[in-house]
């Protein structure tokens, strides 16, 4: 992991004021895992806590020596199309910009598999206003994987575009026959702040 998102989880992490990050649960697995789910998020944390951010160390079985990607499910909403992502990808020779619709949102290129080379990806993900029943569950996240044959990072923000609701569910799920990795970990914190 990187010195420069090392010192922003710190300052983020740090104690006091209305602004500071509580952790609210974490998963480390200790197997591979094709799934893992956060869920009763508004009922256990919406009374208290405003915005929501997974912080996320993880990699994906397999190996294919490149990133790939992690689906994302808000509410375990499987609708077509219930889910859209826009993602700003650079890999250190160009720049890429693409929108998709489909029944879960993709953060593309986000994560390491699991060959020798292979180093746990760092994943900030941030929700806002995730217990409001009057807007859309929106989120944005920040990324990036390293490997021998490919590389990237990404900005990119998922939408979960079947109208205003409160979150109450949120899962990463693997593609494929792949899995997360054990020892990937995820962790939510919460912020009080307005």
């Amino acid at each position: 992991m990187s010195l420069l998102l090392l010192g922003i989880l710190n300052s983020q992490a740090a104690a006091g004021g209305a602004g500071a990050y509580d952790l609210l649960e974490t998963t480390t697995l200790g197997s591979d895992s094709a799934s893992v789910v956060f869920s009763n998020l508004t009922t256990t944390y919406g009374s208290t806590y405003k915005h929501l951010q997974f912080r996320i160390s993880a990699y994906a079985t397999g190996s294919t020596l490149a990133p790939t990607s992690m689906q994302v499910r808000f509410n375990n909403d499987s609708t077509s199309g219930s889910h859209r992502s826009h993602q700003l990808k650079g890999d250190g020779s160009s720049v890429i910009s693409r929108t998709l619709s489909q029944d879960q949102g993709y953060l593309r290129d986000a994560l390491a598999d699991g060959d020798t080379l292979a180093q746990a990806s760092p994943v900030i993900m941030d929700i806002l206003d995730f217990a409001d029943t009057n807007k859309a569950i929106v989120a944005k996240a920040f990324s990036g994987a390293t490997q021998q044959f490919g590389s990237a990072v990404s900005l990119e923000s998922l939408l979960l575009t079947t109208g205003a609701t409160a979150l109450t569910q949120v899962s990463f799920n693997r593609l494929s026959t792949n899995t997360y990795g054990a020892g990937s970990r995820f962790s939510l914190y919460g912020i009080k702040g307005a």
